[in-house]
């Protein structure tokens, strides 16, 4: 099975107060001035997708809760939050959401079974 992003969205990420980015089918380019958050979205992603950075520090100043949100094409949607005292994954389907709090440092098993997406490690 292919995983293919439709869409992200980033709410109080590092710069971004709320950016929806819409994806079209084929290579995607990012570009613009230096410091203008192309960096930015894809820490997103890889918050999003592997937990990491780890703690608070990208959660926007003055926010209190930063969320990156991915839907992929066939309308799944992951979305990842953090504020100070909740850290959490939802993962929507078609039938229902499911919600997964309180799981350390990791990556719960369900995120990645949802996304078909794992992390490879290149020596």
């Amino acid at each position: 099975m292919t995983t293919k992003f439709k869409s992200i969205r980033l709410e109080n990420f590092q710069s971004h107060v709320d950016t929806e980015i819409k994806l079209k089918d084929g290579l995607n380019v990012f570009i613009g001035p230096s410091d203008s958050g192309k960096s930015a979205i894809f820490r997103g992603i890889k918050w999003a997708l592997f937990n990491e950075p780890a703690g608070t520090f990208f959660i926007r100043n003055g926010a209190k809760e930063a969320r990156v949100s991915i839907t992929f094409d066939d309308g799944r949607m992951l979305v990842r939050g953090r504020s100070t005292n909740s850290n959490y994954y939802e993962l929507h389907d078609a039938d229902e959401v499911l919600r997964l709090e309180s799981f350390g440092v990791g990556v719960p098993e369900e995120v990645t079974n949802f996304t078909n997406i794992r992390k490879m490690i290149l020596k």
